[in-house]
């Protein structure tokens, strides 16, 4: 599948057949907008806005808000966007212009502080429910008294609901003085659904090594260097590592770097179900300053690794998102490609941690089980 497919394409009769399926009509309630940073071909929030769709599921219609100038071409053809209604996420008044709209479903990811507050003011305006979930609470935040925490708290204390994902957001926000307003969640992605293609193989012997694209005046001068070892320490142990983007931006980063000619690349980053069903059957996953790699293998049972972003800046930790992303669900993290180098080498490759997995599985289904009552009770049920 390539990234302009029609989703009359074989692709997506293939992932249709993994969407739920109802047991009798559903009776619809009305249509969600949902607003996220969709539409740019990220995986990890491709996933999210999949997971949405389908863990909510077929009780509502979905309309999509997307910031079309940040947009990737071709992205209206894409699932789950082929036949629905999308707005930009410049029109505050979008809402207006969707038939039987019973309120915004903000989140999730790393969403700035402010995140489709437009839209947000406007819905609740017009009397509708709103709710942001599967999102961080930003470490400026943390600091009770101060303006960002301020502004945090009067933010999301204007949802109806707010649900954020890891532990650590919760304590960020308890530091701020505006935990009373949160409710502990999970990242929607867990529920995404692995591809069922049957060319994918189950190769234990597979690697797969996600490398996050970033700014070229922060990354380490030797960042080709250190991609050379890790991969080297890879085939040292007798696994195979396939480069694997989740990104247009990733791929792009293989290609000015010349890193495509260290190890072979898997390009399917559009398909976010093509990446999961490659980790739940490859011997590892590891994924060098992105998040998702991480969520979509830890359910999988298969080992992941994951390393914060080699930066000019020595001795940086692990970003904040990826420390609690890893606490939550009992994921490896190294602050450095070396660190990792040396838990290779030591055989230290591991899944997650099946236990921590499983309750923050239990908590994305409490949080959809409670927007989905939530949003139900806006408008009078109709039939499909």
């Amino acid at each position: 599948m390539q990234p302009h497919d029609s989703p009359s394409e074989p692709e997506a009769a293939r992932q249709a057949a993994v969407q739920p399926t109802a047991a009798a009509t559903p009776v619809k309630h009305g249509t969600l907008l949902l607003s996220g940073f969709w539409a740019r071909g990220n995986a990890g929030d491709e996933a999210m806005l999949q997971a949405v769709i389908e863990t909510m599921g077929e009780g509502f219609d979905y309309a999509l808000s997307v910031d079309e100038h940040g947009a990737h071409p071709g992205f209206w053809d894409w699932y789950p966007y082929a036949g629905r209604r999308i707005v930009n996420q410049s029109q505050t008044d979008a809402i207006l212009r969707i038939p039987d709209a019973i309120g915004l479903l903000a989140g999730g990811g790393g969403l700035p502080l402010g995140f489709g507050a437009g839209q947000q003011i406007y819905a609740r305006a017009r009397g509708l429910k709103t709710a942001i979930a599967g999102i961080d609470i930003w470490s400026m935040a943390a600091k009770a008294g101060k303006p960002a925490a301020a502004e945090a708290g009067r933010y999301l204390g204007h949802f109806d609901r707010a649900y954020v994902r890891t532990a650590s957001s919760i304590e960020n926000a308890r530091l701020g003085g505006f935990a009373d307003v949160l409710k502990l969640g999970a990242d929607w992605a867990l529920n995404l659904n692995a591809d069922l293609n049957p060319d994918i193989g189950d190769e234990r012997d597979r690697a797969l090594v996600v490398l996050r694209e970033d700014d070229r005046s922060v990354l380490a001068p030797d960042y080709r260097e250190q991609v050379r070892r890790l991969l080297a320490a890879l085939w040292g142990v007798g696994l195979v590592p396939v480069l694997l983007p989740f990104a247009p931006e990733d791929e792009r980063l293989l290609e000015e770097l010349g890193l495509g000619r260290l190890a072979p690349v898997e390009r399917c980053w559009w398909n976010a179900r093509r990446l999961k069903q490659l980790s739940a059957r490859s011997g590892l996953t590891l994924s060098i300053g992105r998040l998702h790699p991480m969520i979509f293998a830890a359910p999988t049972g298969r080992p992941v690794m994951t390393v914060g972003r080699p930066t000019i800046k020595a001795g940086r930790r692990a970003d904040g998102k990826l420390r609690h992303m890893a606490a939550d669900l009992g994921v490896d993290l190294h602050d450095t490609v070396a660190e990792a180098v040396l838990a290779i080498e030591a055989g230290q490759i591991r899944p997650a941690d099946a236990d921590k997995v499983a309750a923050a599985k239990a908590r994305l289904d409490a949080q959809a089980d409670d927007l989905r009552r939530f949003f139900a009770t806006m408008a009078p049920a109709r039939p499909a």
